[in-house]
């Protein structure tokens, strides 16, 4: 898929694919290393199938008080250690 709409992301890591994918794809893995320094992420729901549903909700804490931020997403395309298409759009906790 490739369009106006898209972003592409591609990074090189030294570890093994299977590690790679299951960072992406499971949500206790996911939790623990998405986002950036400082951010939690209190949900990841993940129904990993074409036309699957993603909701994540990204926590931090600020001056003024907790901010969350929830997106939501549908699977696209899935191939298995080598591909992985997917929607985000920003969303409340229902994935609105």
């Amino acid at each position: 898929m490739s369009d106006n709409n898209s972003i592409r992301i591609e990074r090189v890591f030294n570890a093994p694919i299977e590690l790679i994918w299951d960072m992406w794809t499971h949500p206790d893995h996911y939790k623990n290393w998405y986002g950036p320094q400082g951010a939690t992420v209190p949900v990841a729901e993940m129904d990993v199938r074409i036309g699957g549903k993603r909701l994540v909700c990204m926590e931090m804490q600020t001056p003024k008080g907790s901010m969350k931020m929830w997106t939501t997403g549908e699977y696209r395309e899935i191939i298995i250690n080598k591909r992985l298409v997917f929607t985000e759009s920003m969303s409340d906790e229902n994935g609105n």
